[in-house]
């Protein structure tokens, strides 16, 4: 099978929603799938684009430190993702898609032909989980 991973994090950057997709994509290498990896640059520039079977292709993206991407990183990241998610659909036949987060990654599904007729799953976390802050989910009395 071959997949892509849409998440605008990947180690370095960010926390543990790229390592758990790290993880995942590791276990299905292992198992003899494939899969591509679509995320956001980093501020180093010996950031692998191959890592042992997981091809990593990265877009521009504006993040104000490593764990704080702001709306500068998130915006810049849809604009150069939403241009490479297409080229990369258009150039390789992928099983499925995997996007991670709501916002910002999850607004490229809904792009016209963003994946075409492939499945694809969409993953809530961290913050993207409804009651994940109680003091944003607290109603008032």
């Amino acid at each position: 099978m071959r997949l892509l991973f849409i998440n605008y994090e990947f180690p370095p950057q960010g926390g543990g929603a790229g390592f758990a997709m790290l993880a995942l994509a590791d276990e299905l290498v292992a198992r003899g799938h494939e899969i591509d990896i679509l995320t956001g640059s980093s501020t180093d520039a010996a950031d692998p684009q191959h890592r042992d079977g997981v091809r990593i292709h990265r877009v521009r993206s504006f993040r104000r430190g490593v764990h704080d991407v702001g709306i500068a990183g998130a915006l810049s990241f849809l604009v150069s993702a939403a241009l490479e998610l297409s080229q990369l659909c258009s150039r390789r036949r992928y099983d499925a898609l995997h996007y991670y987060f709501g916002i910002p990654t999850g607004l490229l599904s809904r792009l016209p032909g963003a994946h075409g007729l492939r499945p694809y799953v969409l993953s809530l976390r961290g913050s993207d989980v409804p009651g994940y802050d109680p003091k944003l989910t607290r109603l008032p009395q």
